[in-house]
Formats: structure tokens, C-alpha cells, sequence
């Protein structure tokens, strides 16, 4: 999920002389990420009553696959500033239901005499995703670099692995799991 934050800010921000990109400066690529939090705090609204209508698991396995669906949106788009806007919108509607679902699903598996515990690794694991996300990110387009600036198809690249890498989560989260 992260990874796809962190390409969007930068591909914003890239100057239009890399022959892509939008010159955005650090202000404007902030207003660019302006959608993800509103439709991601849209999406904590929404959840507890598609929680009570779906269940947790199948929640989680849904607000992955919508971000799913913005990894695929930015990695085939984003010839115009209004494309990358909309996928990060979508990787908030996505996140804002995951992080709000995934309480309920780790609550569902834990002793009640662990759930302390249990939610404070899903913090500490929020932030290993978020820093490996970002350090992936960043590591792909270096390996993309030939100049001063990545290659679109380094965007793309990063993309698609988040695609693979989240369609593979996806599934994960479907799998049923058993109480201790």
C-alpha cells in the first residue's frame, strides 16, 4: 500500500523535462494527496456497517483488492494529473477500509487476554510496511535512474510489483483463519 504513495508523490513532483511527470512543487504534490485522506476517512465510516453485512475477512480481502485496483490504474495511467489523483484517492478508499477492517479480524483470532499485544504488533508491522514500502519504492527507481531523473518505466515497474505483491495479499486475506 505504501509503495504506491510514495511513487505517486514523486512521479507528481518529477519535472515535465524528464518527459513525464507533472513539476509539482512539494506544496501541490501535498494538495495531490488531499483525496486519500478524505475517501480513506470515508472509508473508516463505511465499515462497520459492511463489516456487519460481509463480515471482517471478506472486508479485508475487498479493501485490498481496491488497492489493488489503484496500483493497476497508476500503472497503466497517468498521462494526466487528474489520473495519479484518482489512483491515490482509490489507495485511500482502500487503506482507510483495510486499516479500519483489520481490528475486527486480528480481534476475531486473539485470546482476549492478548489482544493488547496483538493490536500493538499490527501497529509496529504498519510501520514496517510503510518504511519497506517507501525504501522499495525508492530502490526501484534508483535502479531506473540513467539520469538525473527515473525512467517511467521505472514507475511502472514499481507499480506492477505493488500490483503482484497486493494481488498476492489479497488472496492471503481470503484464507480463513482458526482461533487459538
Amino acid at each position: 500500500m505504501y509503495l504506491l504513495f510514495s511513487l505517486i508523490t514523486r512521479y507528481v513532483q518529477t519535472p515535465t523535462a524528464a518527459g513525464y511527470g507533472f513539476g509539482l512543487t512539494t506544496f501541490e504534490a501535498g494538495l495531490v494527496l488531499v483525496p486519500f485522506s478524505v475517501l480513506g476517512f470515508v472509508a473508516g465510516r463505511l465499515v462497520p456497517g459492511w463489516r456487519e453485512r460481509v463480515g471482517a475477512r471478506l472486508l479485508l480481502g475487498a479493501s485490498t483488492a481496491v488497492v489493488l485496483a489503484a496500483f493497476v490504474l497508476f500503472a497503466v495511467a497517468r498521462s494526466r494529473l487528474v489520473l495519479p489523483v484518482v489512483a491515490i484517492g482509490v489507495l485511500g478508499l482502500g487503506v482507510g477500509a483495510f486499516s479500519a477492517a483489520m481490528p475486527a479480524v486480528i480481534l476475531a483470532v486473539t485470546p482476549a487476554a492478548e489482544t493488547a499485544s496483538a493490536m500493538s504488533v499490527n501497529a509496529v508491522v504498519r510501520s514496517v510496511g510503510f518504511s519497506t514500502g517507501s525504501a522499495l519504492g525508492g530502490l526501484i527507481l534508483a535502479a531506473h535512474t540513467t539520469g538525473t531523473f527515473p525512467t517511467e518505466s521505472g514507475f511502472t515497474t514499481a507499480a506492477w510489483l505493488g500490483a503482484a505483491t497486493t494481488c498476492t495479499l489479497a488472496i492471503v486475506a481470503l484464507l480463513p483463519l482458526k482461533p487459538r
